[in-house]
Order: C-alpha cells, then structure tokens, then sequence
C-alpha cells in the first residue's frame, strides 16, 4: 500500500466513535483507549511527515484536545477515563506533534499550556520538577510527577530554557532507550528526536547515534505489528527520522 492508501486506511478503519484513534481496527462503541493522545498525535505526526496532513486533520487534533481538557495544560486519558491518572507519553505526543508543525504556523498554544500548567505547580524541594494530577488538579502526587526529561522536552517544545540539568536528563533518557526491551519508549524517543535534531548539532548527532542502534522496523513490527498500517507508516519515514534535518 502506498502513503496515501495506509492513510485512508487509519481514517476509515481506526477512528473511534470520540475522534480518537486506536491501534485496534474499527473500534466499537465499547472501546476505550488509555493512550489516545499518543496514538492520535503518532498518526497526525506521521501524516505530516509524509506531506499529508490535512487541515481537517488539525482540527480532529485539536478537538481531541478539548474533549480531554480538565484545564488549559491539564488533560485526562480519554472521555470516559476521568478518573484514571494521566501518563507522560500523551503529553509527549502532543508536544512532539505541535512542535513539528510549527514552521507550518501551527500555533504554540498547547505545548504553552502544558509548560504554564507545570510551571505554576512545581515540587519545590524537588529541583522544580511539576506534577500533572488531572484528577485532583492542585493536590501533589508522587505518581503525577513529571521526571526532568519530560519537563525539558515540555520546556523546549514551548519555546523556553530547557536548563542543562533537564537537557541532560533528556539526552540521557533518550540514550537509555536506545538499549531498552521497551519498544514504546523507542518510539518516543524517534517523535522527541525529529523535532530535538533542529535544535543544535548535540542532539543531531544524538539522532544519528540513536539509528545506528535502533532498527526501525523491527521496533516498529514488534510495537504495532507488521500488517499495522501505524508500522508501514513509519517505515516509509524511516529516511525522514534518520536524516539530519
């Protein structure tokens, strides 16, 4: 199949009845997925890659957003979720897609809101780190706590300092994925990195170490499984990923 048909594909056969998109074919009404930001911004993000995304596409996106929002910069995990704690790796797919589509004029908005919202709720005696709680929004818990990896690519994505204890925080946690069993952190690490490489020549050359480690497809394959169009999307991209730009 080619770019255009694995798209259709997703569109037609892997949008749940919210918006959201699923790894699962033709979800049913009783489908509920933990991670629907992430999966949503992977395919927004590989459409973009592959020069196919469209406006229509953008405004799915950004009403997904809204359906999840419990205030500006705070998101639960899916509509019927509301009382399940929020995990980092939606954040990353929000902020990894908004910051690729920003020389298209796509606005700062959401990766701002998810930096204002942790700025005003930071774990003092903690380097600064913040917390997302999305159930009980100003009650601090350890498990909402955003590590500093995180929080520098949140920082960076919203246009700010990431500060070199954060920045080395990413680089070493990005580094760390290169070596893990964990496929879905890899995948992270390929969304943070093609929008970290434009950054400066440290994390482009950290780009280039991280594929000369990292197979593709084989990350891929095992991730979402080799009939996914998700995996036949990302191999088409692999050229993308690698290159320097």
């Amino acid at each position: 199949m080619n770019a255009n048909e694995l798209r259709r594909e997703i569109l037609e056969h892997y949008i749940d009845k919210y918006g959201f998109v699923s790894l699962n074919p033709n979800p049913d009404d009783s489908h509920v997925e933990a991670n629907a930001m992430l999966y949503t911004s992977q395919a927004y993000f590989l459409f973009e890659l592959l020069g196919m995304l469209s406006n229509a596409d953008i405004s799915r996106f950004v009403d997904n957003i809204v359906k999840l929002t419990v205030k500006p910069g705070l998101y639960m995990r899916y509509p019927t979720l509301p009382n399940m704690l929020e995990a980092h790796d939606n954040y990353v797919g929000i902020l990894s897609f908004c910051k690729l589509l920003q020389n298209n004029g796509f606005y700062v908005l959401y990766p701002y809101q998810i930096y204002s919202w942790g700025n005003s709720h930071k774990i003092p005696w903690f380097i600064g780190l913040p917390y997302y709680n999305n159930i009980n929004p100003e009650k601090f818990d350890i498990k909402c706590m955003r590590q500093g990896s995180v929080w520098g690519f949140t920082r960076y994505c919203a246009e700010k300092n990431m500060g070199i204890t954060c920045g080395l925080w990413l680089i070493g946690d990005i580094i760390c994925s290169m070596f893990s069993n964990h496929t879905s952190t890899k995948i992270l690490s390929m969304m943070k990195l093609q929008v970290l490489k434009k950054k400066n020549f440290i994390f482009k050359t950290l780009n280039w170490l991280f594929y000369k480690k990292v197979d593709i497809e084989k990350t891929v394959n095992t991730y979402y499984g080799e009939n996914s169009p998700f995996a036949k999307m990302f191999i088409k991209c692999k050229d993308i990923l690698k290159s320097a730009l």
